[in-house]
């Protein structure tokens, strides 16, 4: 269908909406090229339009659709006075607190408690936006500081990391979890500021703080922030405080019902012919693939290895099993030193409230505050029987993993050699990248969280 607006007395703009196939929602999805030409009825043509990247929605998830897809049980609320949770901001972004109301309203979730401002407070953004409602959705009743640190450039795509840092270690009461949507290339701050941060983030753990932080939107062609370094694909490009060994790095999934290698088989043969078609998986059996441009995401989940920081004795063995599964080229990336992501959540199609508006986002910026909801969740259970809050997660979790894999829902699907839409073009896919495999994986980490088991 078409519409047509006048412009002036010589040109009109005509806008169309085209549907490929009977359902968006779910379909199996193939990269699409779509190329268009108007025809006027004085029987002249417009020149050909070619759209070569083509972002297909999945589901768009609601509140209640992500508790229940991380067995999140009924009724799930924290309920000790002493717990908290937090999100990191700077460039003096902001977030609404009247829109905060109305997604909730909209998502039919409880009202949350009052969100305490640290620092200066901005124009709201839609990053301050997504993190806010994102992680007291997911952390129902958890009390929630947006923590604002002044300072850094845009322009330059320096955030002052360091300076959140020590702002959080001169504290006496620092927030126990906090969600940190922002990162930059490794090589765009100096090994010194790094190394300064990492100890900083150590004593955090050792404080019982959990810091997470979103692992990039570029897959590994790294931050590809505005005035910071362009997106690259050799080598590989790391997104640091996502690659420090002492956070809990998030990256992002999309629902699919792609979740078998099986389903992206393009000949299926009928026994005794010649004749094939594309095997189709069920449209009702949905879950969680790798989140990339390559599947009809608008960006590409972050993840690889660190430039700069050698590998923890805590993921060693999942790691090394990784590598021993894949055939990525070792000259792209040090295949010694630190792995991310840990951890993922869903990236693509998520909703918030900006502007008292409906609107839909997506990245590894949603996926970080999502999980730590879940955290949050987690130390109000344990303190409310009398137990330390979690402090720094991955000793925990990859320790628990290998006894207890059903703690994560495995993705076993997608690649992260995509791009990310929202960046200015040229925009290019790299010919390698790092695939998901059974296990941990440098595309999705461990798998995303079945918080029920997390919690037994």
């Amino acid at each position: 269908s078409c519409s047509v607006a006048g412009l002036n007395e010589s040109s009109v703009q005509i806008t169309c909406v085209i549907v490929l196939g009977p359902s968006l929602g779910l379909v199996n999805f193939s990269p699409t090229e779509l190329q268009l030409q108007a025809v006027f009825a004085d029987g002249s043509q417009s020149a050909w339009v070619t759209y070569e990247r083509l972002a297909f929605p999945s589901l768009s998830m609601t509140v209640g659709d992500l508790r229940r897809m991380y067995h999140v049980p009924d009724g799930s609320r924290n309920r000790a006075s002493n717990n908290s949770q937090a999100v990191a901001s700077f460039f003096n972004i902001s977030a609404s607190e009247e829109d905060a109301r109305l997604f909730h309203m909209a998502m039919g979730t409880r009202r949350q408690p009052a969100a305490s401002f640290q620092g200066p407070r901005g124009e709201p953004g839609v990053e301050g936006n997504i993190d806010m409602q994102w992680i007291q959705a997911m952390g129902n009743n958890v009390p929630m500081t947006y923590w604002a640190t002044p300072g850094g450039d845009p322009q330059t795509a320096h955030e002052p990391f360091l300076e959140w840092l020590l702002e959080l270690a001169n504290s006496s009461n620092p927030p126990l979890v906090h969600s940190l949507s922002y990162g930059e290339n490794e090589e765009d701050y100096s090994l010194p500021y790094q190394r300064r941060g990492n100890l900083e983030l150590a004593k955090l753990g050792l404080r019982g703080i959990t810091v997470l932080a979103a692992s990039g939107d570029t897959g590994v062609q790294g931050a590809a922030q505005q005035g910071g370094s362009p997106p690259r694909c050799a080598p590989f490009a790391a997104v640091w405080p996502a690659s420090s060994p002492y956070i809990t790095t998030v990256g992002a999934t999309m629902v699919s019902n792609h979740m078998s290698d099986v389903c992206n088989s393009d000949r299926i043969y009928a026994m005794g012919s010649n004749s094939s078609m594309p095997f189709a998986c069920p449209e009702t059996n949905v879950g969680e693939i790798v989140c990339s441009t390559q599947t009809g995401s608008m960006i590409t989940s972050g993840g690889g290895f660190s430039q700069r920081f050698p590998r923890p004795q805590y993921q060693e063995d999942a790691v090394e099993e990784y590598l021993s599964q894949v055939d990525v080229n070792r000259s792209l990336f040090n295949s010694t030193d630190r792995g991310y992501p840990d951890i993922s959540a869903t990236g693509a199609n998520v909703p918030i409230i900006f502007q008292k508006r409906l609107t839909m986002v997506g990245g590894t910026s949603a996926s970080s505050p999502i999980v730590a909801g879940l955290v949050a969740l987690i130390n109000g259970e344990r303190l409310d029987a009398a137990l330390p809050p979690l402090g720094f997660l991955n000793p925990l979790l990859y320790s628990t993993y290998q006894r207890w894999p059903e703690i994560v829902q495995d993705v076993r699907v997608g690649n992260i050699s995509g791009t990310n839409l929202l960046l200015p073009p040229p925009l290019k896919d790299c010919q390698q990248g790092f695939p998901a495999r059974p296990g941990w994986d440098a595309a999705s980490g461990l798998g995303s969280p079945n918080f029920k088991e997390m919690l037994a």
